[in-house]
């Protein structure tokens, strides 16, 4: 049984426990939260390197990004490519966050930590749309007529790119790594 099918199921039962008198409901939710973090450890330690590969994939281009900037004058093709790939990892590497890495610490973190994924999540999501903006606005023909705009627009969305990858290190590494020691 799957966590969704385990909360629906759960939220079928209305019965008191015979001794606590407590919701069986919430008895049998408190053991398969229990379970359900269990499993999770093994998957952290796995969500952990990924998650470092992304960041560091993203680095890397943003690097290449940067070198490419500092010339007098475009070179449209290699920048088309690294914008391309910058993109590609950057929607692979929210897909992740999204459906795997945030439902786990959420599930494996104290409830003290929620609120702090929270809104790295929801400024993930606030990141996303400056980033599509920024891509819209700087076609590559822009990019190629207003080369020295760019360049300084560039520099800002880098900047921006590598703080949203600090958040990301600094909030969810150290949930990731407290579940890794646990399994180890």
């Amino acid at each position: 049984m799957g966590p969704s099918e385990l909360h629906s199921h759960l939220g079928q039962e209305r019965f008191l426990h015979p001794i606590s008198g407590s919701s069986l409901a919430n008895t049998r939710l408190v053991h398969a939260t229990f379970a359900l973090k269990r499993h999770f450890i093994g998957v952290g330690v796995r969500m952990l390197a990924e998650l470092e590969t992304f960041h560091a994939d993203l680095l890397r281009l943003i690097g290449e990004l940067e070198r490419l900037a500092q010339d007098v004058s475009p070179r449209m093709d290699a920048i088309a490519d690294v914008r391309l790939k910058l993109a590609r990892v950057s929607r692979r590497r929210s897909e992740f966050l999204e459906s795997m890495v945030y439902p786990h610490v959420l599930a494996m973190a104290a409830s003290t930590s929620h609120a702090e994924i929270t809104e790295l999540r929801i400024q993930g999501i606030e990141s996303r749309m400056r980033s599509t903006s920024h891509i819209s606005q700087w076609t590559l023909i822009q990019v190629q007529e207003n080369w020295s705009e760019y360049r300084q627009a560039s520099e800002t969305m880098r900047a921006s790119m590598r703080k949203r990858i600090r958040q990301e290190q600094d909030v969810l590494y150290p949930i990731l790594r407290a579940a890794e020691q646990k399994r180890g």
